[in-house]
């Protein structure tokens, strides 16, 4: 769900609390936690499962180094994979997937 969703503000409202923080990137919901930048992405490479779950070795990295690494290729994500001028008009069953 998108931060501006009512399930993406119940995100904010939590982490605000427990935090202090507002999320201002990716957010994980999972098994009743929260999860942001390089903790979401690793918990989700875990949960996709097959070689993906494998990148998951990555939380032992602390995370101040991972944040870091997030931001760097946040910064440069463009610039290396692209930039597309029209949004994907996405199918029924791709949507069934998102809150």
């Amino acid at each position: 769900a998108t931060l501006l969703s009512s399930e993406g503000k119940d995100a904010i409202k939590n982490i605000q609390l427990r935090n202090n923080i507002v999320p201002d990137s990716i957010v994980l919901r999972y098994n009743g936690k929260y999860f942001m930048r390089s903790s979401a992405v690793l918990y989700t490479f875990k949960l996709l499962g097959g070689g993906w779950s494998l990148l998951f070795v990555g939380i032992i990295i602390p995370v101040f180094i991972r944040d870091h690494i997030y931001d760097f290729v946040a910064r440069r994500r463009y610039k290396w994979f692209g930039k597309r001028n029209e949004c994907m008009v996405p199918t029924q069953d791709l949507l069934d997937r998102f809150l």
